[in-house]
C-alpha cells in the first residue's frame, strides 16, 4: 500500500468565490449599461438621418435621370410616420397614383419623432427637386462651409433636432 497521503482536488468555485464575481459583474453592468443604452439611442438617431439624407439624394438622382420633378414628401404630411420618394411617371400633374411611389421609408422606430422645417417653401411637408436636380426650398440650417454642402448640413441639423426629441422622450437612466 501507499502511505502518501492523497491531495484532494476540487472542482468548482465556493459560494464566496460565487457571490464577489456575481457583485463585480453587477457593478460592471450598472456602469456600463447607461453608456449602452445611449450607444443604440445615438446609432438609431443616426441611421433614421442618414436614411433621410439618402432619401434626398436619391429624389436628387432620379429628377436629373427622369428630367422631370421628384419630391421627398412625408406620409400623411408627417416626417415621423415615414416618407416616400414620388415622381410624377405618368405626366398627369399629380403625385397620387401608386406609380407615381418610387421608393417609401417606414415610421421611425423606437418612439422617434422627426420634423423638417424647409424655409421658402409652400409647405414643410414636401421637399421638391427639379430636373437640374436643385431646390428652390432650403432647409432650416443649410449654410455651411467645406465638403458635403446643403445635404450634409441638413443631415447635420436633423440628426440634431432627432436627438433633442430622443432625449426629451426616454427617461434618463443615470
Amino acid at each position: 500500500m501507499d502511505s502518501r497521503p492523497r491531495i484532494r482536488v476540487c472542482n468548482g468555485f465556493s459560494l464566496i468565490e460565487l457571490l464577489v464575481t456575481i457583485s463585480i459583474l453587477a457593478v460592471l453592468l450598472g456602469i456600463g449599461l447607461p453608456s449602452l443604452v445611449t450607444f443604440i439611442n445615438n446609432n438609431q438617431i443616426t441611421t433614421q438621418a442618414n436614411d433621410l439624407v439618402y432619401s434626398f439624394h436619391m429624389a436628387r438622382s432620379e429628377a436629373i435621370k427622369r428630367g422631370a420633378q421628384t419630391r421627398v414628401a412625408a406620409v400623411n404630411g408627417n416626417w415621423s410616420n415615414g416618407w416616400h420618394i414620388q415622381a410624377d411617371t405618368n405626366n398627369d400633374g399629380d403625385y397620387l397614383d401608386a406609380a407615381d411611389i418610387l421608393l417609401q421609408w417606414e415610421p421611425l422606430a423606437g418612439g422617434s419623432s422627426l420634423a423638417v422645417v424647409a424655409t421658402n417653401a409652400p409647405s414643410n411637408s414636401v421637399i421638391s427637386f427639379n430636373s437640374r436636380g436643385s431646390n428652390a426650398q432650403r432647409f432650416g440650417r443649410t449654410r455651411s462651409r467645406g465638403r458635403g454642402g446643403a445635404l450634409s448640413a441638413a443631415r447635420e441639423s436633423i440628426e440634431r433636432s432627432m436627438t433633442l426629441l430622443q432625449n426629451q422622450k426616454s427617461p434618463s437612466l443615470h
